[in-house]
């Protein structure tokens, strides 16, 4: 089991695309598609890790859904009823949000600058409807990105993405 502490990584800029490379099933369990602030120290960063067009490709099973929580619920009712992510935005700085609901605020930012891959999801109509792509495979994943990118396109893994604060420099 990985301790629970923050790790930083230092790493050149990557052009487009950030790999989440969760090694361990607790970290796997972790990351799963209810659990999306579990990315914005990396989208929020000093320094972008991915630049705008790019993509965060998030390997997550997703095995409990959206989940059954009023947070998640609301999450996932947040990014299912929008027509696309600028309602999203707006309406959450128009209206507020009820607590849960942070979360589709947090991802439509990133979505407003890069897409979303969720790599090997048990569920993958929650991923669609909240705006993001699912993949069967890694494989899947980095052929999107290559082709929508092209094949220069520079990658940065970040093994334990939970616990990892990549310093770009």
């Amino acid at each position: 089991m990985p301790a629970l502490c923050s790790r930083t990584s230092r790493a050149p800029a990557p052009d487009h695309l950030l790999v989440s490379a969760l090694l361990n099933e607790l970290e796997i369990a972790t990351a799963t598609f209810i659990k999306p602030a579990a990315r914005p120290r990396i989208f929020f960063a000093p320094a972008p890790v991915v630049r705008p067009g790019g993509f965060f490709i998030i390997p997550a099973r997703c095995e409990e859904g959206a989940g059954a929580g009023v947070g998640e619920q609301r999450f996932l009712a947040a990014m299912r009823d929008a027509p696309d992510v600028q309602f999203i935005l707006d309406d959450a700085r128009r209206n507020g949000y009820p607590p849960g609901q942070q979360r589709a605020f947090v991802m439509a930012k990133v979505l407003e600058q890069a897409r979303v891959v969720i790599v090997g999801s048990e569920c993958p109509e929650p991923v669609v409807a909240c705006k993001r792509i699912p993949a069967a495979t890694m494989e899947e994943a980095l052929g999107l990105a290559s082709r929508e990118l092209g094949p220069a396109c520079q990658v940065l893994i970040v093994p334990h993405a939970v616990l990892t604060l990549p310093v770009i420099q």
